[in-house]
């Protein structure tokens, strides 16, 4: 019996809605160099790439270096914390990134750095899970762990995760559980210690903070998908959600501080189309 969908195709049915949403009102290459932080296995850097000339995707797992490149991306490996390290001052007119920052020991060290990469009339977007995920992935925790244990019992042979498979927190070591801690509820996602910190870590006001010391302007803040993180699907139940006002990560716009950028309306007409209810920041 399978109750869970395949967790690939799943996330990529996310990470899909995701650039939809963001660039629905950009048109191809309207960017021209681009950079993302946290490629994973490449599959969204596909999707972002029609909106740049040249993207550039790096992921701190060396396995992104396995992926082939072509003329209008590069795959590398890469450090989110030392961006500005790797690449030149004022080089790229865009620098994306999902479900990164909150896997970065310092995030405002690795803002910074793309504060510095970034051209002065340039754009950064950044998704990152939110509260409300959060509060998801620990109600539902309990359930996704009956519904593996199912699965397990009912299938002649145990079904495994093919392909590479990457480490969420490769900086941060976490300290082994006891066996009925890990049964109650999930360890924290990202580099929080704990979950309750984490609660705290996910709040749209931790993050603006983090974007202004940086030296970054946020220009919107924006509702992404609805989902788990444990790929149960119920698509319509998640687009139902959606609809009502709820999503599990937030985009994140953003301008160096000071400075204005002509991409900007791009994403503040955004604000009446499919991202809904975008919260004014400027």
């Amino acid at each position: 019996m399978k109750i869970t969908t395949d967790w690939r195709r799943h996330l990529h049915d996310i990470r899909t809605q995701e650039i939809e949403l963001i660039f629905s009102a950009c048109s191809p290459r309207a960017f021209g160099e681009g950079l993302e932080l946290g490629a994973g296995d490449g599959f969204q850097s596909a999707l972002l790439s029609r909106y740049v000339a040249h993207l550039t995707s790096t992921d701190y797992d060396a396995a992104i270096g396995s992926l082939p490149s072509s003329p209008s991306v590069t795959y590398q490996v890469g450090d989110a914390e030392e961006v500005d390290k790797a690449f030149p001052a004022s080089h790229f007119d865009l620098v994306f990134s999902s479900n990164l920052l909150e896997h970065v020991p310092d995030p405002v060290q690795t803002l910074r750095g793309v504060a510095t990469i970034l051209k002065d009339e340039g754009i950064t977007i950044h998704v990152i899970p939110n509260v409300f995920w959060k509060l998801s992935s620990i109600a539902l925790y309990m359930p996704y762990r009956f519904a593996t244990l199912v699965e397990r019992m009912t299938q002649a042979t145990r079904m495994q995760e093919s392909g590479h498979q990457p480490v969420n927190n490769p900086k941060t070591p976490r300290p082994r559980r006891s066996f009925l801690a890990r049964q109650l509820w999930p360890e924290p996602h990202g580099v929080s210690k704990t979950n309750r910190e984490e609660l705290r870590a996910f709040s749209r006001s931790r993050w603006r903070e983090a974007f202004e010391r940086a030296g970054l302007r946020v220009i919107t803040i924006s509702r992404g998908p609805v989902a788990s993180g444990y790929g149960f699907g119920f698509d319509s139940l998640r687009t139902g959600l959606r609809r009502l006002g709820l999503a599990s990560e937030y985009v994140y716009v953003a301008a160096k501080a000071g400075r204005t950028s002509p991409y900007e309306t791009f994403f503040r007409s955004v604000r009446a189309g499919p991202l809904g209810r975008a919260e004014r920041r400027s």
